[in-house]
């Protein structure tokens, strides 16, 4: 490359930032050797959801794909646009800019992405354009206190009687129950259930999942993913099965329905499943739809611990004027998502970073039960 160093940095240190706040930092060249000339140094900003997955197999499998842009924009970091010299030395040249207001979480998975990204581009006669690229997150705000369904109870019940399936008349039930059904990263949530089994029949095991259900859309298809994000199992039974207060914790995720995104939607519930002995699937289960947002329901403040982080943003206030204000929330921390994203296809890092790897992980406001 002819430098030590060509790289950006962010002024944020775990380069988290809210819709409408502003992003900056500065582009580092690091010049050992002697004075070079380029035509120009500029910042290419960007915003966009990637859908892409396959459908079909064989000779009919075809690849679906769609984008969504929130922004995209170019600037020059230089004085002039006709070219520029890099002196030896440690040279710095600042950024800033300020981010929409109506843009999704980031997010990753293997299927889709909401990514926003920072790349320097130095422009060079007759040669290819050295590039640095760099990934920051974006955590859009759900407020759990604007969402009255956050607040009740979670409860569902099954009961699943003689069908031929089982080999007595007895019935089969269960009922399992949440304290409340809206979370924040980092809370725990205390799963409660009960199992009453007449059916005579053993089971080998019951089990509860953390469940993410994402839908991806293209013009042609939709897919819908799931994957578990955290399981539990209770060993065999006959006859009674009991979950008393039971901790699932949320870990680091995107916000439920993941806002001003219309190519992804993302879910949560509690998939609790029965299996007898001798079957591979659940002869019985139950699904309790959850809500996970980043701004915790007041009534549980108190049963929260923040985290101060150096340079972190805190919790912006709310641009709903009848939402209550954010300033008494504990500073959250900054945690990354359990899944890494790969700029790979179009985002292949091959002409970027010295064609070194760029791996990824967002990071999402994790608050901690005291």
């Amino acid at each position: 490359m002819g430098f030590e160093r060509f790289d950006i940095q962010l002024d944020s240190s775990v380069a988290v930032f809210f819709p409408g706040q502003i992003v900056s930092g500065k582009v580092r060249i690091w010049n050992a050797t002697s004075e070079k000339s380029f035509k120009g140094l500029f910042l290419e900003c960007s915003g966009l959801a990637k859908v892409f997955f396959f459908v079909g197999r064989g000779k009919r499998r075809r690849k679906r794909e769609s984008n969504e842009q929130y922004f995209s924009f170019r600037s020059c970091l230089t004085e002039t646009l006709e070219s520029f010299d890099v002196p030896i030395g440690q040279n710095e040249y600042p950024f800033w800019f300020t981010l929409p207001a109506n843009i999704p979480s980031s997010y990753e998975s293997n299927e889709g992405n909401v990514r926003y990204t920072v790349c320097a581009v130095l422009e060079r006669s007759w040669k290819t354009d050295l590039k640095f690229k760099t990934a920051f997150t974006v955590n859009t705000i759900v407020d759990l206190n604007l969402n009255p369904e956050a607040q009740v109870v979670g409860k569902v019940s099954k009961r699943k009687t003689n069908n031929g399936f089982f080999c007595s008349s007895g019935p089969l039930s269960s009922n399992i129950w949440v304290e409340k059904t809206g979370y924040v990263p980092g809370e725990d949530i205390l799963f409660c259930a009960d199992v009453d089994n007449q059916t005579g029949n053993k089971f080998k095991a019951s089990r509860i999942q953390l469940v993410e259900t994402a839908t991806y859309r293209t013009k042609l298809s939709t897919k819908v993913s799931e994957r578990v994000l955290h399981e539990l199992t209770h060993k065999s039974f006959r006859e009674v099965d009991i979950w008393d207060h039971v901790v699932i914790p949320v870990p680091p995720v995107a916000p439920s329905g993941l806002p001003f995104c219309t190519i992804i939607d993302v879910s949560y519930k509690l998939k609790f499943g029965l299996c007898r002995v001798g079957y591979s699937n659940s002869s019985l289960t139950l699904e309790l739809n959850l809500i996970i947002g980043n701004v915790p329901l007041r009534r549980n403040l108190a049963t929260l611990e923040g985290t101060v982080q150096p340079s972190a943003p805190l919790m912006p206030s709310p641009l709903d004027q009848s939402a209550p204000p954010h300033e008494d929330l504990p500073p959250p921390n900054y945690e990354q998502a359990m899944l890494q994203g790969t700029f790979q296809g179009d985002q292949d890092p091959g002409d970027y970073n010295d064609g070194a790897p760029i791996d990824y992980n967002p990071r999402y406001a994790t608050y901690k039960r005291q």
